[in-house]
């Protein structure tokens, strides 16, 4: 299998193709080089749009409040602040089977988007990105390619509904009223 397209830098920070490799070669280069450097570059950015330089602090305390929103970390947010948004948002807290707080995709997005004013498309970005930084980091279990592509999906998805949502709202908003 070859993979075309697909660019990261070397030690000397020259552009390298890694679409002229093989499956196996590629292997061997990711064990050779900075793995986090090559998985980032490698990920899928097809249909993401940038995020403006304006959003990118809004977003960075965003996620990290979701972050304490969910209990994942602690520390950096008042404990009061944090309880105060677990009861205004309690309905972006998802729980497993055991009643353990889980992350969620949407709602980190409709989160971050809610506590920082950010549009949600560059929330959807923003989470994206963050969990592209997961996969190269290799905290995700599995192939970080494989995961790389179901996340790319999935956001892809998360983009289209969350246009298609303003897509209705500007044609709802601009029905006469009856």
């Amino acid at each position: 299998m070859m993979n075309s397209d697909i660019q990261a830098f070397d030690t000397d920070s020259n552009c390298v193709n890694l679409g002229q490799y093989s499956e196996e070669e590629l292997q061997q280069i990711e064990r050779e080089r900075d793995v986090y450097c090559v998985l980032d570059a490698m990920a899928p950015r097809e249909g993401i749009p940038k995020i403006p330089e304006e959003y990118k602090d809004k977003l960075e305390d965003a996620y990290y409040r979701y972050e304490h929103f969910i209990g994942i970390v602690s520390g950096g947010f008042e404990e009061v602040e944090i309880e105060a948004d677990r009861q205004k948002y309690k309905h972006l807290l998802i729980p497993d089977n055991n009643g353990t707080i889980v992350f969620g995709e949407r709602e980190c997005i409709e989160y971050m988007h809610l506590t920082s004013g950010v549009p949600k498309i560059y929330c959807a970005v923003h989470e994206y990105e963050q969990t592209i930084d997961l996969i190269a980091s290799g905290v995700m279990p599995g192939s970080p390619l494989e995961n790389m592509q179901e996340v790319h999906s999935i956001t892809r998805q998360i983009i289209e509904e969350i246009e298609s949502e303003e897509t209705s709202s500007i044609f709802v908003s601009k029905q006469p009223n009856d």
